[in-house]
């Protein structure tokens, strides 16, 4: 018999990693028109893609991956978890030296990017500050370029950007609260000080 009686809520880590994908549809195009940098005004964001960059997709093409977390406390109210993404940056230029522009275009975006995740009004992704501890950009990398042997090139870079959230369980029943006062009655007993709760009814 299943014991769970309750829809298990959403996590903070889809919240987290949603959110980062939102950041960035608003703020890339942002920043392409302040810079009136024509090469960012058809950049694409997507989450979780994992099928490859195709030659139509000039980009550049910015995916959002979660790779991983590691539970770093217990608090009060939950867990703390330090989670990590990768945010991956695909260019292509389909010109003469294309690979070196295409470098060039990749790293761009990447510094870009770190901008926007170190501006202090994103240093807690814009959601409550309870939620999130701390948000680091902790290493930015451009791979090899893929010579393709044709005039389409591609230049893959990534930045790895780590979020340091709570995690809280469920919420509790609304009756059990209304059963039991918010406040606690503390005493001393052989063992330190101890509380208990008191009902209502």
């Amino acid at each position: 018999m299943p014991k769970i009686t309750k829809p298990i809520l959403p996590k903070n880590l889809d919240i987290i990693r949603a959110k980062i994908g939102a950041i960035l549809v608003d703020e890339l195009p942002n920043i392409a028109t302040l810079n009136t940098d024509l090469e960012l005004a058809n950049i694409q964001v997507d989450l979780e893609r994992f099928t490859p960059i195709n030659e139509n997709e000039y980009g550049p093409n910015v995916v959002v991956r979660f790779t991983g977390g590691t539970l770093e406390g217990r608090t009060s109210v939950g867990q703390q978890w330090k989670y990590n993404f990768a945010l991956m940056v695909y260019s292509s230029v389909d010109e003469t030296d294309g690979d070196k522009k295409a470098a060039l275009l990749t790293s761009k975006v990447l510094g870009i990017i770190n901008e926007i995740f170190t501006f202090s009004d994103y240093l807690h992704l814009d959601l409550p500050k309870p939620m999130i501890f701390r948000t680091e950009v902790a290493q930015i990398e451009i791979m090899d370029s893929q010579d393709t042997q044709e005039s389409l090139n591609v230049s893959v870079g990534g930045l790895q950007f780590s979020v340091t959230a709570q995690e809280s369980p469920n919420t509790i029943d609304e009756k059990v609260l209304q059963d039991y006062h918010n406040n606690m009655k503390l005493f001393n007993s052989n063992k330190g000080f101890e509380y208990e709760w008191t009902k209502t009814i």
